[in-house]
């Protein structure tokens, strides 16, 4: 390919949808891993250590937020590679984004509502953050992209801690 000297390259690459949207239902999928995971882990296994033994490190109050954060990271790792399989540009600064924007979801947002609605609510949200964040990584600059998406990361932990 001929470059052109003095021609203007656009700061984000090639932005094909069907990437965009992959990475949609690959943050939809993690929804439903933390739904499922901080359920299974809240109600079968850190609520009997923490409730049943007397002794234990985590309170009783605090089984769902400690559930939580466990299935964000195992959601993290599954859907890291998922978006590596899927050849998603930059995989590990989305997943790692990604995470860090909804670490605090399990135990403020998904107190508001319960059941389906939560679910729905957690789906959606994971959805559209790894579409985001695959968006972000398309920036052609990694400098330029890793200062972006920190700033985007920043503003969007301000919103959940809010």
């Amino acid at each position: 390919m001929v470059r052109i000297v003095g021609a203007k390259e656009p700061i984000v690459g090639d932005v094909a949808w069907r990437v965009i949207f992959t990475a949609g239902w690959i943050g939809a999928l993690n929804g439903v891993i933390v739904w499922l995971t901080t359920y299974f882990l809240a109600n079968f296994v850190i609520n009997n250590i923490a409730c049943r033994m007397g002794t234990s490190l985590v309170s009783c109050g605090e089984t769902g937020e400690v559930s939580a954060v466990v299935a964000l990271v195992v959601a993290a790792i599954v859907s890291l590679i998922f978006l590596v399989r899927w050849r998603i540009y930059r995989p590990l600064l989305a997943a790692i984004a990604a995470t860090v924007t909804m670490w605090g979801i399990g135990g403020s947002w998904l107190a508001i509502t319960s059941g389906w609605g939560s679910f729905f609510l957690l789906v959606l949200v994971s959805s559209l953050v790894y579409m985001l964040f695959v968006w972000l990584a398309k920036i052609r600059s990694f400098g330029i992209a890793l200062v972006v998406t920190a700033i985007v990361v920043v503003l969007m932990r301000l919103i959940v801690i809010s």
